[in-house]
């Protein structure tokens, strides 16, 4: 839980204690998952890739950091390509405001969440 806490937050919640958001990651992804494994080896499994591929350091490394900035959607797919060699799949929302916010990044089956 204290790995969880530290390094799987809910940034769309950052009050709320994660409960709901994990059960909600569980729920939607362990009935894709080819081999049946349990919850504390989903987790586990979800914290060690996010170790491995750490997001966050590639897109600063570009000079995209997580400060309400404008970034061309192209920018933030080649930064993604050159830290981790694949193509990602980018999802997005809408803000009060009316802009595009990046949400999620998808890599082949896998779903990397920033």
């Amino acid at each position: 839980m204290t790995n969880l806490q530290k390094d799987w937050p809910s940034l769309s919640c950052p009050s709320s204690n994660g409960f709901r958001f994990w059960s909600h990651e569980w729920e939607k992804h362990e009935t894709c998952l080819e081999s049946q494994i349990d919850q504390h080896d989903y987790f586990e499994a979800a914290l060690n890739l996010k170790k491995k591929v750490n997001l966050l350091q590639i897109l600063r490394i570009a000079r995209i950091e997580p400060d309400d900035g404008f970034y061309s959607l192209d920018n933030i797919v080649r930064a993604i390509i050159k830290g981790i060699g694949h193509t990602p799949r980018i999802g997005c929302n809408k803000v009060s405001e009316g802009n595009s916010q990046l949400y999620q990044i998808y890599g082949n089956s896998q779903l990397y969440q920033i």
